[in-house]
């Protein structure tokens, strides 16, 4: 903006000065709203980023029409199978998570309570969701932590084999 000021000849000294005062006030008010609006407009980072980095997997197993299955995947990776149920083979993975954030900080950690997985036809249910840390995590001198968890896959006697899949949801809220 270009201000130009051609005094007329009844101006006064004391006019001058007013003049001056007043477009000293105007420009410095108007810059003060600009670098507030700069500021305001900064954007802010996430307190925490979490990422899944290994899903979950059960492998390949096999239930029974003679009676249920239960599978048990620990949050180290250790599979079980109860009842009548088998593991034939396959890679058997516990899920991970990767939560960063502020160095120090705690974390509660949320497990479902269960989830469904579906093979496009026929549904199963995984329960009894367990984690490593679990309740309450710490993030390292870093600002990571590393959630490990398994869960319980049930199945009735006589259900249809297939490739299951589905989600669920790991809830991580700063302290």
């Amino acid at each position: 903006m270009l201000f130009k000021f051609l005094p007329s000849p009844k101006c006064t000294h004391d006019d001058f000065r007013l003049f001056w005062r007043g477009l000293f006030f105007g420009v410095f008010f108007v810059s003060g709203l600009a670098l507030n609006q700069a500021h305001a407009a900064k954007p802010v980072k996430p307190l925490l980023d979490v990422t899944e980095s290994q899903a979950i997997s059960f492998g390949m197993t096999a239930g029974s029409s003679d009676g249920p299955s239960t599978f048990v995947l620990a949050p180290n990776g250790t599979l079980t199978a109860t009842g009548y149920g088998i593991v034939i083979k396959g890679r058997v993975r516990e899920g991970e998570f990767k939560v960063r954030g502020t160095a120090g900080a705690s974390v509660l950690i949320t497990l479902p309570t269960t989830a469904s997985l579906s093979n496009g036809g026929a549904t199963v249910t995984l329960s009894n969701f367990t984690s490593v840390p679990s309740g309450v995590g710490l993030l390292d001198h870093k600002g990571q932590l590393i959630i490990k968890v398994g869960a319980t896959l049930s199945l009735p006697a006589g259900h249809p084999g297939g490739e299951y899949s589905g989600t669920f949801p790991v809830f991580v809220d700063l302290q």
